[in-house]
């Protein structure tokens, strides 16, 4: 469990309130603090798509048209999708650029605390490879990936998750809850051009992925609901 082994680092001088995904990323990376989170924070900062089909928004059309060579995010699809075969494995240009504007990292000794229930954060997600992490209290929403790759006869493949644990120890989730609120949607491939045979478009990963070799890791009292995939185990 978390707490074999737990090495305490409470220090109520290094207790911060944030409401801004600028200081969140900034004090999740210094390690060491108690950070609370007050209010729902975007890590999409408006590029998380909007309404329950993944429709695209004007900050995620300028994503696009500053990375690639067309205007919009259904410019880039419509260009980029339908050509892909089912038997191939296909790496999305955008996908890495994407991902790491909105996952960020939690560096060892910190907790990240909801201040009440309603508190949390959107359209990214939560990487953790270190020690001593709590994480608690959050709502976790839409980790969306606009960009998923294609892997052969598996399909479209989201790479964002949630929460990803990977070769940390001593990590506590508790009292969270993670959930989508956007719907998967199809997308063609060379071999199902059809709209009626076109595949699942998995714009999700994990909700909470524990891989590598992560070690004393509890998830406790959570809510996890409207997914698809919701947790990997070792790999």
């Amino acid at each position: 469990y978390a707490g074999v082994g737990f090495t305490s680092f409470y220090d109520s001088s290094k207790d911060v309130t944030v409401t801004t995904k600028a200081d969140l990323v900034n004090y999740a990376k210094l390690g060491g603090y108690t950070i609370f989170v007050d209010g729902m924070i975007d890590l999409s900062e408006g590029m998380l798509p909007t309404g329950t089909s993944g429709n695209s928004t004007t900050l995620l059309d300028a994503f696009v048209a500053a990375n690639s060579d067309y205007s919009t995010y259904a410019e880039y699809n419509s260009a980029k999708l339908s050509g892909i075969a089912e038997n191939a494995d296909w790496t999305n240009p955008l996908n890495s650029k994407y991902r790491s504007k909105v996952v960020f990292s939690v560096a060892a000794k910190t907790a990240i605390i909801g201040k009440t229930s309603n508190c949390g954060v959107k359209g990214g997600g939560i990487s953790i490879s270190s020690s001593n992490v709590i994480i608690r209290n959050l709502v976790i929403q839409d980790a969306y990936d606009p960009f998923p790759n294609h892997e052969k006869n598996d399909g479209w493949n989201a790479q964002i998750d949630a929460i990803a644990v990977g070769s940390a120890n001593h990590v506590w989730i508790d009292h969270c809850t993670l959930e989508d609120t956007i719907t998967m949607g199809t997308a063609p491939n060379a071999s199902k051009e059809s709209a009626s045979n076109h595949k699942k478009f998995q714009t999700y990963d994990g909700l909470c992925d524990i891989t590598k070799t992560s070690t004393y890791v509890t998830v406790s009292n959570c809510i996890i609901r409207n997914h698809d995939k919701t947790m990997l185990i070792g790999s």
